[in-house]
Order: C-alpha cells, then sequence, then structure tokens
C-alpha cells in the first residue's frame, strides 16, 4: 500500500508507517530492491507480527495482506487496544 506521509490514511517517520488495514491497527514496513521485497508489519491490538521476505519483485505485501486477512478473521479480537487503559477489576 503505497500512502503519502501527508495522506492522513497513514503517517511515516523513521521507516515505519502506521496505517489502519480492515480495522485493524498496523504499525510496519515494507521495501524492496532490485530482485527482493519484504515486509513487517504489527497489529499491536491483536498481538499480531507478520514477515515476509521474497526472493522477487512482488509478491511480499500483497502476501503480507493476505496473510493478515487470515489470521485476523481467525482470532477474536483482544480486549481492549494496548494504548488503552485496562478495564477496572470489579471489587467482590
Amino acid at each position: 500500500m503505497n500512502v503519502a506521509p501527508s495522506d492522513p490514511a497513514g503517517d511515516y517517520g523513521f521507516g515505519v508507517r502506521i496505517t489502519d488495514f480492515d480495522g485493524h491497527r498496523r504499525i510496519g514496513h515494507g521495501g524492496d530492491i532490485p530482485g527482493f521485497e519484504a515486509s513487517l508489519f504489527t497489529y499491536p491490538d491483536d498481538r499480531i507480527t507478520i514477515a515476509v521476505v521474497a526472493n522477487t519483485m512482488g509478491g511480499a505485501k500483497e502476501l503480507e495482506q493476505r496473510i493478515a486477512k487470515v489470521v485476523l478473521a481467525a482470532n477474536p479480537p483482544a480486549s481492549g487496544r494496548l494504548d488503552q487503559a485496562p478495564a477496572p477489576v470489579p471489587r467482590a
């Protein structure tokens, strides 16, 4: 996914992009050089990280997204976002 740093759909800094993927926060980086491509993204609220390294041009970014769709659909949402305070524990 190519999102300009100024685009509100994604922020970019120090080589890391923060975006939203199918309603899930996503933090990571993808890149390529001739003959190689890689994609590394963490879904912090779901406590999942996906890394794809390819010895070809093209495919790593799309494969990471395909894996994410399957993994995120198979795992129930986490109890809360990591950037939110935990819910208070009920007292007896």
